[in-house]
C-alpha cells in the first residue's frame, strides 16, 4: 500500500500538516536546499514556473487578516529576477473545500496587503477532503486556483 501524506505525518489536523510544509519549504536551519524548495513550489504552483529561479522563500503559519479570518500558510516569494509572488494555502483533511473560502481569501488578503503583486491561492485537499475536491475541481479549475 502506498503511504500518503497523511500516513506519513500520522495526524490528520490541518495544523500539523501546515507546520511540516511550512518547516520543509521555510525551516531553519534548511532542510532543503533553496532549488529543492523552488521544484516543490513549481509543483504546487506551475505558474511559477515563468518567474525564474527562486532566491528567497519565508513561510508564514496562520497568518492573520485582522479578526476576520486567517490563512493556513502564506509563501512569499522572491526571484533573482527581482519578482515576487505570495501563495496562499489552505489545508483540508476532512473538511469540505469550498470555492468561497478560496475566493474570500485572495480577496481579504488582496485588501489587507494591497501593493503584493502575484498571488496565487492553492488548497491541499488530504484524507477525505480529496473526495470533495474531485466534485469541487471543474468550478475550482474555471477560476484557476
Amino acid at each position: 500500500m502506498c503511504a500518503n501524506f497523511v500516513d506519513v505525518v500520522g495526524f490528520q489536523l490541518e495544523r500539523v500538516h501546515t507546520g511540516v510544509i511550512a518547516w520543509l519549504l521555510g525551516g531553519e536551519p534548511l532542510p532543503l536546499p533553496l532549488e529543492e524548495r523552488g521544484a516543490v513550489l513549481r509543483k504546487l504552483e506551475p505558474r511559477l514556473s515563468d518567474l525564474g529561479d527562486l532566491a528567497t522563500l519565508k513561510a508564514k503559519r496562520e497568518y492573520s487578516l485582522g479578526r476576520r479570518r486567517r490563512i493556513d500558510l502564506v509563501l512569499e516569494t522572491s526571484f533573482k529576477n527581482d519578482k515576487k509572488a505570495f501563495l496562499l494555502i489552505e489545508f483540508k483533511v476532512d473538511s469540505d473545500v469550498y470555492l468561497s473560502q478560496l475566493e474570500e481569501s485572495e480577496r481579504d488578503f488582496s485588501a489587507h496587503e494591497p501593493n503584493k503583486p502575484l498571488l496565487f491561492v492553492i488548497v491541499l485537499a488530504l484524507g477525505a477532503a480529496q473526495f470533495t475536491l474531485k466534485h469541487q475541481l471543474p468550478e475550482i479549475e474555471k477560476k484557476r486556483y
